[in-house]
């Protein structure tokens, strides 16, 4: 199959990291390649560079045999109109990597918790004694694990894949044996019209899984904890916040769907990803990952029993439709006793929530409390301050630290 493909002319659309890879792969098995991204001082050799905004791009994209699209890239650009009059083969990095994998496909997709719970999904089946890979919206590209099989033919028994709603959009043949969407709030307003556009799309994981976990699969807290501790004694469970029972259910679910016997199972060894309601100090949160309010209000409610909370909110704004709702403000003023604001959003914030309004988190830790409970959940992206959430999360874990060896 991968002779077939080496013969095509492919065009990759988008030069983000999923874009990079698909270009890699491609050069690795020799095809005709053409790239189209914006990136205009991009350096690739042997390769034809195209702007998206140049006038004959859509008729180039409509004369090739495929066109790889990165997340970034909605299917209904205007320049792939004519690619699709066309009949031109339009896949994703994840959905083409999939025709290739040997083993079984775990899919995870939702708005929140979808990190924590592919790395416990992995950190599992390794300590079970099997091979993984994980990647997808989280790592590295699915593409990046066949660019590896070509050169060492490294079987894996399982692969576990992070989708985004950007990726589930462009999913065509692919299938996975497991697939769970965890759960939904709105989010990535800037992209879609509605929230039900958003929703559709996660939910297209459901055409493309054989067997299917949705975000109503846990009744209850009480059955959900009853079918933990059937099992295991959840004291042992290191991770905080009642959410990441939910994903340590998930966890336990996939297992039992695929028929693997986890009675050996340590869950006291399984660790939490950085920036997701990591306890820095006894009273200190990073929940740097949160770019979306049910991320902040699920870490602010796993900090509540702790004490008077200071929440520290801020980040790039993406559209007025990123401001809390009557809702989330009520929720918020009843359970956080001091807002610390910064970026891009902590000016309109402060209009809705009150508090104080900061350049930067340099200032902002300064005045912190450190007797009370301190938790970064910046509901926001970081784009306006930072690259992305982990240099955000990174530089607040310094800060703090700094600030504690002062104290």
């Amino acid at each position: 199959m991968l002779n077939e493909l080496s013969k095509k002319n492919i065009a990759v659309f988008g030069l983000g990291v999923s874009g990079k890879s698909a270009l890699s792969f491609c050069k690795k098995i020799g095809a005709k390649t053409i790239v189209v991204g914006d990136i205009a001082s991009e350096t690739i050799d042997g390769v034809g560079h195209f702007n998206q905004n140049e006038n004959h791009i859509a008729d180039l994209l409509s004369s090739q045999d495929m066109i790889i699209l990165s997340p970034g890239i909605p299917r209904e650009h205007p320049i792939l109109e004519k690619a699709f009059e066309n009949q031109i083969e339009i896949i994703n990095e994840v959905d083409l990597a999939a025709r290739y994998f040997p083993g079984k496909i775990i899919a995870v997709t939702g708005t929140n918790g979808k990190t924590t719970t592919v790395s416990l999904l992995k950190q599992s089946l390794e300590q079970l004694g099997k091979k993984v890979f994980l990647g997808g919206n989280y790592g590295v590209p699915f593409l990046d694990w066949l660019c590896g099989y070509i050169d060492h033919k490294d079987e894996l028994e399982f692969a576990v894949i992070e989708l985004s709603s950007f990726q589930l959009e462009s999913l065509k043949e692919f299938k996975a044996d497991i697939g769970m969407i965890l759960n939904i709030s709105p989010s990535h307003m800037e992209r879609y019209d509605s929230f039900e556009s958003y929703q559709k799309a996660k939910l297209n994981l459901k055409n493309h899984s054989k067997i299917f976990f949705d975000h109503h699969a846990i009744e209850t807290t009480e059955s959900r904890d009853n079918f933990l501790n059937s099992f295991f004694d959840l004291k042992q469970y290191s991770l905080s916040g009642d959410y990441n029972k939910d994903n340590l259910w998930y966890v336990l679910k996939t297992l039992e769907s695929l028929n693997i016997n986890f009675s050996s199972l340590q869950i006291d060894k399984l660790k939490a990803e950085p920036f997701r309601f990591e306890k820095l100090a006894p009273l200190i949160f990073n929940d740097g990952k949160s770019t979306n309010w049910d991320a902040t209000c699920k870490a602010v409610e796993a900090a509540y029993n702790l004490g008077d909370i200071q929440l520290i909110l801020g980040g790039k704004m993406r559209s007025d439709g990123d401001l809390p709702d009557e809702k989330t403000v009520s929720f918020l003023k009843k359970t956080v006793s001091d807002f610390f604001l910064f970026g891009d959003a902590g000016p309109k914030l402060s209009k809705i929530l009150g508090g104080k309004v900061f350049n930067d988190l340099t200032q902002l830790v300064e005045q912190l409390d450190y007797k009370k409970v301190i938790l970064f959940s910046p509901a926001y992206p970081s784009f306006d301050l930072y690259k992305n959430y982990i240099e955000r999360g990174k530089h607040f874990t310094s800060l703090v630290e700094q600030k504690l060896n002062e104290l």
